[in-house]
C-alpha cells in the first residue's frame, strides 16, 4: 500500500478512536472499521434504515452495527456521519 493510503487509514482510525457513541456496547476500531453492539438485532435494522435513509450505509449483523467508510471521505463527512448516527443512535 502506498504511504499516503496508510497515512489517511491511520487518521480515520484514529477519528473512530476519539469519538464516544453513547447508548452502544462493545464499541471496537480495526484500522477503517468500527462496529458496535446494540441490545437486540431489532435495533441495529432499525438503526441501519434509518441511516440508509440518510445516505448512510452500516452493516448490520445481527445485533452488532458495522461502520466501514471508503479511505477518500474526508473529515468533514466522517464528522457529518456520526452527527447522523448520533442522532439516530439519540431516536432508538
Amino acid at each position: 500500500m502506498r504511504p499516503e493510503t496508510l497515512a489517511r487509514i491511520a487518521e480515520i482510525e484514529a477519528f473512530h478512536r476519539s469519538t464516544k457513541l453513547k447508548n452502544v456496547q462493545k464499541c471496537r476500531t480495526l484500522g477503517v472499521m468500527t462496529a458496535f453492539d446494540l441490545p437486540s438485532r431489532e435495533l441495529a435494522m432499525k438503526l441501519s434504515n434509518m441511516l440508509f435513509n440518510r445516505g448512510i450505509f452500516v452493516r448490520p449483523l445481527g445485533h452488532t452495527v458495522y461502520l466501514l467508510p471508503p479511505y477518500c471521505i474526508t473529515k468533514e463527512e466522517l464528522i457529518w456521519v456520526y452527527h447522523e448516527l448520533t442522532t439516530c443512535l439519540d431516536q432508538l
